[in-house]
């Protein structure tokens, strides 16, 4: 018996809630301000394939605008009705799943805007089309094999086609399975059933009645037995083939930098001393491993937080005023996360400066306890340099001198990792 394309636990966010064919997200505190990620178990590099989404109601949630300044970024957070949203589409495993309409993603959101490149445009053109609570969105992938087609992505809401969204001049190479494209639904303070197996939706016509855009289109379960294989996404594992690496040093050490070089297989892959060690055995792992680390850090979640009012980047000290004014609710953000990363296998890399030794060992009892395996990357750089990186930063967001000491009495008797 083939097995079902599906929602893929392995390839979530840790506050996506899934329940069968339905996503829905935490949206309490700060979690309300999160766009929370989940991609299907296959993905597809040929063929026309389609799967739709059904928006329920929203989720009540204590999230609210904060800030009054005009955000000029331009993407879905700059009206104040996207406390409720949701975003639709396809994207690469390479994507972070916490985003869609980055490169290597194509999507199309509740607020009528299309999103690839991190360019958001209205969909359709001429008059742009958002949907909400009760609607029904197909997504439409058209990768036909004949040499001069071009392949496109297109939406219909409610059994109204929308027209060609995206056109992909390169199209997915078939023999490369990081091409593939992969149904992935972003989520805000909503919840969704996914319709991955072809259930008419309400209303529709039947697939034999399709023209244009559709005709040929078949549901995505289907490319489970099409002429070109489907790709496999990431398979759950048991926690005792999981990592948690806690990165641990000062601020300023440059433990975010050395953090990105063991998420990135691109990258310098980490020298540690000692060729017995478990971080030494990680730089030896194959690329498609390397990949598969999840980073929980307060730095991570201020970035993903979406608030009308506040920049993400621009001017000098936006940036840092974002930080400071969302820095206390990251924090306990990222106390829930790294609870509900212990509940669910998977290699995490937890990036703060875990000086204080009671602190690390309550951070890593719930990992311990589940049988994960556990390993220290200690970042120490010379005093001189550190200080100079701390004046760079806003002086809001350093420690105090005396916090400073502190953690560095924290840091004694630390066994040290050489990058």
């Amino acid at each position: 018996m083939a097995p079902d394309v599906t929602l893929n636990t392995a390839d979530c966010s840790l506050d996506c809630q899934l329940q069968g064919s339905m996503a829905s997200t935490l949206s309490d505190e700060g979690f309300g301000y999160l766009w929370s990620g989940v991609r299907a178990t296959h993905g597809v590099a040929a063929g026309r394939f389609w799967f739709s989404v059904r928006v329920l109601e929203p989720l009540e949630t204590t999230a609210a605008n904060i800030g009054d300044a005009a955000d000029a970024y331009n993407d879905d957070e700059t009206t104040p009705n996207t406390i409720h949203c949701c975003r639709i589409g396809v994207s690469r495993l390479a994507v972070d799943v916490g985003s869609l309409g980055s490169q290597h993603s194509w999507g199309y959101g509740s607020t009528g805007k299309r999103s690839t490149g991190n360019m958001y445009t209205p969909y359709p053109a001429n008059q742009r089309r958002s949907f909400g609570p009760g609607d029904e969105v197909a997504c439409f992938v058209d990768l036909s094999p004949a040499a001069n087609a071009i392949a496109s992505i297109s939406y219909a809401v409610n059994c109204q086609h929308l027209g060609t969204a995206f056109e992909l001049f390169q199209k997915p190479d078939p023999r490369n399975a990081a091409s593939a494209l992969y149904p992935h639904v972003l989520l805000k303070n909503v919840a969704v059933v996914v319709n991955l197996a072809g259930q008419q939706p309400r209303g529709w016509p039947q697939e034999q009645q399709w023209s244009g855009s559709w005709h040929g289109c078949l549901p995505w379960q289907a490319c489970l037995s099409a002429d070109v294989p489907a790709t496999l996404g990431p398979i759950p594992r048991p926690a005792e083939q999981c990592t948690v690496v806690m990165m641990v040093g000062l601020p300023g050490s440059g433990k975010s930098f050395q953090a990105a070089r063991l998420m990135s297989p691109q990258s310098a892959r980490l020298q540690p001393q000692g060729s017995r060690s478990l971080l030494h055995k990680l730089a030896k792992q194959p690329e498609e491993q390397q990949q598969q680390y999840l980073l929980l850090s307060t730095e991570a979640i201020v970035k993903q937080m979406k608030v009308v009012g506040l920049r993400r980047c621009g001017a000098a000290g936006v940036s840092a005023a974002r930080t400071y004014e969302l820095l206390g609710q990251a924090e306990e953000v990222f106390e829930r996360l790294l609870d509900l990363a212990a509940q669910r296998p998977g290699n995490y890399i937890i990036d703060c400066p875990n000086v204080n030794g009671e602190e690390r060992q309550r951070r890593l009892a719930p990992f311990r306890a589940a049988g994960f395996r556990l390993a220290a990357a200690v970042v120490v750089e010379q005093e001189a340099l550190l200080q100079k990186r701390l004046m760079r930063r806003d002086q809001q967001l350093c420690p105090a001198p005396e916090d400073m000491l502190a953690m560095q009495g924290g840091l004694a008797g630390v066994g040290c990792c050489r990058f």
